[in-house]
């Protein structure tokens, strides 16, 4: 990036302060994240938004904000601190939230948490439990937030039917001519596809609800009280949208309950802890505080399940179609990534029962 650039862009968000240093932070797959450092001990986060993947930056936005501000009210209702436990978006000098450079780059900012850190894998059962009650109460606050007003920032996102269907397109087109190197990972998909309605099938007959859900519940999403431990805020907004609680849930379990990294090249490292898919049950259904119905709770060892399966596919299907979405680091890391997540499903296989039992227990 740039150097002119970034300063330049620093300035249209009339930082308060003056801008002393700029660097990259996090490790995300999507956008390009840094840290504004500014005299008077201020600190910002600046974000480019990758319009590739989120096609309506306007949408994203008012999404976010709609959301934030809605906290903030229940924050201070319970006497909270609005400005460590959720973000808080930044306008700049046009009075948006969010600018457009010379070259067509979206740019947004936000205030920097002080004193908060995030972590990027559940340590233990009480990692994963910490990490639920977050992603809970984030729900059980929207609860009755109108989630009509809310717009869809990448469609179907969750809809695993339709990422069955890319994947199957991905397979038949062979673009990046690799699926005879990965006929064993497509084959066992494809011996699994029955699943991918589950979910949907739910919200269509009217068992599941349609609520504000994150849809990218990984730990690394929630910060906590760099002294206490406490949790402060659940950030990384830009999938905020109607969903159900069963994807965040699930995503959860799959990003969190894995024994090994989700590009870890070795598979005798990668198993399914069911010690912390207590944790991460036992958290979440605490967080919600009784917003979740029956139902609701009935199908969540099988979301994490559905959520894992589309996860593979996604990772395939990107394999296939030549690395267009996901950032890789080495070659065939997307099918380092689909591997993994094959593993994971297989482990949560010999697991279903238990997790379907300590999941009835909350019935």
């Amino acid at each position: 990036m740039n150097e002119h650039k970034m300063w330049d862009i620093v300035r249209q968000f009339g930082f308060a302060g003056e801008t002393e240093s700029i660097a990259p932070f996090g490790r995300g797959h999507i956008n390009d994240t840094y840290s504004v450092s500014c005299t008077g001990g201020y600190k910002y986060i600046l974000q480019r938004i990758n319009v590739s993947i989120f096609r309506h930056p306007e949408d994203v936005m008012n999404n976010i904000e709609q959301v934030t501000l809605y906290l903030r009210d229940k924050i201070r209702e319970r006497g909270g601190d609005e400005r460590r436990e959720t973000l808080h978006v930044l306008r700049a000098s046009d009075g948006r939230t969010f600018i457009t450079d010379n070259t067509g780059e979206v740019w947004r900012a936000y205030d920097f948490i002080p004193n908060s850190v995030s972590c990027d894998i559940a340590r233990n059962a009480g990692d994963s439990y910490r990490c639920g009650i977050a992603f809970g109460s984030f729900e059980r606050d929207l609860a009755d937030f109108p989630v009509d007003r809310l717009k869809e920032t990448i469609p179907n996102f969750h809809y695993t039917p339709a990422r069955y269907d890319n994947f199957e397109q991905a397979v038949r087109q062979n673009f990046a001519m690799r699926a005879e190197g990965c006929s064993d990972e497509i084959h066992f998909l494809e011996e699994r596809a029955a699943c991918r309605s589950e979910l949907t099938d739910g919200c269509a007959a009217g068992k599941l609800p349609v609520r504000v859900t994150h849809n990218d519940t990984k730990i690394n999403n929630v910060l906590f009280d760099r002294v206490t431990g406490e949790i402060l805020a659940v950030v990384d907004l830009d999938t905020v949208m109607p969903g159900l609680t069963a994807y965040d849930f699930g995503d959860m379990i799959r990003s969190g309950a894995a024994t090994g990294a989700e590009d870890e090249a070795d598979l005798s490292k990668v198993g399914f802890d069911i010690s912390k898919f207590e944790g991460y049950l036992r958290g979440y259904i605490e967080g919600c505080g009784g917003a979740l119905t029956k139902e609701e709770i009935r199908v969540l060892p099988r979301a994490a399940y559905v959520i894992t399966y589309e996860q593979a596919l996604r990772f395939l299907e990107d394999h296939l179609n030549g690395d267009i979405y996901y950032k890789i680091s080495v070659p065939g890391h997307n099918l380092i990534r689909a591997r993994t997540q094959i593993r994971l499903l297989s482990e949560m296989e010999k697991y279903m029962d238990e997790m379907q039992r300590m999941t009835a227990a909350y019935l």
